[in-house]
């Protein structure tokens, strides 16, 4: 009897400990209700409505509502009470990606809002790299709406050629259609560049066209160069013929070079934060 006890006592010592559970995530669905209108104030039928859109090279709801012949409509969203200073996207656009509207609202605004839809604005950029360093396709532009900042959408950098004959190469650049409004952005261009994060102003029946310059990491410059110098005064363990050249100095010890480990294996061990 003794022995079972025991035994019973090691198991219970040698199980795992139970991960702690997280406190499930509370959130509420609401109603949203407003009105679609065109640019004169009329109303709006068969607007896509919604919080969730994608985006692939034109705007797509992701359910939601669509507004009635009096341009009216209402969906539901699901919102987070305990996070009141939470902002949410609610966006309204056509079927054919043509017109649309952002609205930025917190939890307690999501009545009565107003869409005026506007003809979508279609931004271009091109990235300028420097030489030796041009940038690659493959990379991405996040867009946000200015303030409060919040996620709009996101789409590749693609590579096209100067001339339209051309083979598509040399310049990476990218193309939006945005709602008017105020956004920032992020632009990863590759490890080579800094993240470049250029402000876009879009206004009605106005095409914007950006030139955005990249700015090289510390890292690239360096890649592939003879490294830079290393002067130290102190350094712990040399080895027994260094140490003896630099008593021989006495009160001007010779410093402590890259030059000073010429023909010996070296290992540099590197400290940062990323």
């Amino acid at each position: 009897m003794r022995t079972v006890l025991s035994l019973a006592v090691l198991t219970l010592l040698f199980l795992p400990a139970r991960a702690q559970e997280r406190p499930a995530v509370k959130f509420e669905n609401v109603e949203v209700s407003g009105i679609t209108l065109d640019a004169d104030g009329k109303p709006l039928a068969g607007i896509s409505v919604a919080d969730m859109w994608n985006y692939d090279g034109k705007w797509s709801a992701n359910g939601g509502a669509k507004s009635d012949a009096e341009g009216k409509f209402t969906l539901t969203v699901r919102t987070f009470p305990d996070q009141p200073q939470r902002s949410y996207r609610i966006q309204a656009g056509d079927a054919d990606s043509k017109l649309g509207a952002v609205a930025i609202v917190k939890a307690d605004a999501l009545k009565n809002l107003k869409f005026t839809l506007q003809p979508l604005v279609t931004v271009k950029g091109t990235l300028m790299g420097e030489e030796g360093f041009e940038p690659e396709a493959g990379g991405y532009v996040n867009v946000y709406w200015k303030a409060p900042p919040v996620w709009l959408c996101s789409t590749r950098l693609t590579t096209q050629s100067a001339k339209p004959d051309e083979k598509a190469v040399g310049q990476v650049v990218f193309e939006l259609l945005l709602p008017v409004g105020e956004y920032s952005t992020l632009i990863s261009a590759g490890e080579a560049f800094q993240y470049a994060r250029p402000a876009i102003s879009t206004l009605a029946g106005t095409a914007v066209t950006l030139d955005v310059p990249l700015k090289i990491t510390a890292l690239a410059k360096h890649y592939g160069k003879k490294a830079p110098a290393i002067n130290v005064d102190f350094v712990r363990n040399l080895p027994s013929d260094i140490v003896g050249k630099r008593a021989a100095r006495k009160g001007d010890p010779e410093p402590v070079t890259l030059d000073t480990f010429k023909g010996r294996w070296v290992l540099l061990e590197f400290w940062g934060f990323w």
